[in-house]
């Protein structure tokens, strides 16, 4: 998004940013996401390259099909320990973590490439004497 677009929205009331300040994220807390995010995709990619369910995964670490979509998905509720055993009982290790995040790190500068941003814009919040 070049500055005069993001100036024009901006005008218009809207908010350009990034996800880590729409979410109110510390440096921390995004490095966190980004780690179940990556784990959860290399994990899915293992997987899906040995031709396993979801289900005969759970099998083998002994939970639900349901927990390892929720693995995958890198969402709350799951420990970095539960993702970690189901990577490693795949046969992954960290090396796999980081070869996913390689690939992201590609993708996301080829859509740079083709100019899409990747910002989130929001409307800004009406104050109440406005709204009034």
């Amino acid at each position: 998004m070049d500055a005069k677009e993001r100036a024009m929205l901006e005008a218009a009331g809207y908010q350009v940013g990034g996800i880590q300040e729409l979410l109110g994220l510390t440096d921390e807390e995004t490095r966190v996401i980004e780690l179940r995010v990556s784990l959860g995709r290399a994990i899915r990619r293992i997987r899906q390259e040995r031709d396993l369910t979801q289900a005969a995964v759970g099998k083998m670490v002994a939970t639900t099909q349901s927990r390892i979509a929720r693995v995958e998905q890198g969402l709350p509720g799951v420990t970095l320990d539960q993702a970690f055993r189901v990577l490693f009982a795949l046969g992954g290790d960290m090396g796999d973590i980081q070869t996913d995040r390689i690939r992201e790190t590609k993708a996301a500068a080829e859509t740079a490439s083709r100019k899409v941003t990747g910002r989130i814009v929001r409307r800004a919040p009406r104050s109440k004497a406005k709204q009034a």
